[in-house]
């Protein structure tokens, strides 16, 4: 095996500490996102309903549909397809734990039912037995998730029409 003694990467090279650095956290993908929804030529109606779309997608349980789910939904409002594709952004790995917990605990609260499992109980159980720890789950997640969905495109598309239109105004 051929050893590099002193070999030290120019620049570019990533050591461990530097891979540590938040610096692709969530500042950086809000970052992304503004400068993604600024770049979309349409009319704020369009961009602000295409982001709540993909917004609102983003509290139903139906994980690796939202994209396609975001992007129909969108469709059906005439809103903005790549705006709904950006704003399915809001369910990523830092979100999803609470918007699990919250749709689920409302969905059950909505059907008048006790929580079925403990969260604790529910991760121990889910390597022995996933459909029988999951399929009393889904129903009230479907339930608490599309009332969830409501008010995240109503505050959604509320607060970015408002900025997309004054930004507008002041580039104008």
């Amino acid at each position: 095996m051929l050893a590099l003694q002193g070999y030290q990467p120019q620049g570019g090279g990533l050591s461990f500490k530097r891979c540590l650095r938040l610096r692709s956290g969530p500042q950086r993908l809000l970052a992304y996102l503004r400068a993604s929804l600024k770049r979309i030529q349409d009319s704020p109606y369009r961009v602000a309903a295409g982001a709540a779309c993909g917004a609102a997608i983003s509290f139903t349980p139906f994980i690796g549909f939202h994209l396609a789910l975001a992007i129909l939904l969108a469709a059906a409002l005439r809103a903005n397809l790549i705006s709904a594709a950006l704003g399915t952004v809001v369910g990523n790995p830092w979100t999803f734990p609470v918007i699990w917990l919250s749709t689920l605990r409302l969905g059950e609260w909505v059907l008048g039912i006790d929580g079925v499992l403990s969260v604790a109980e529910a991760f121990d159980r889910l390597a022995d037995a996933p459909v029988e720890v999951l399929q009393p789950l889904v129903i009230p997640m479907i339930i608490g998730g599309f009332v969830l969905a409501i008010p995240a495109w109503g505050a959604t598309y509320w607060l970015l029409r408002r900025l997309i239109a004054r930004r507008r105004l002041a580039t104008a």
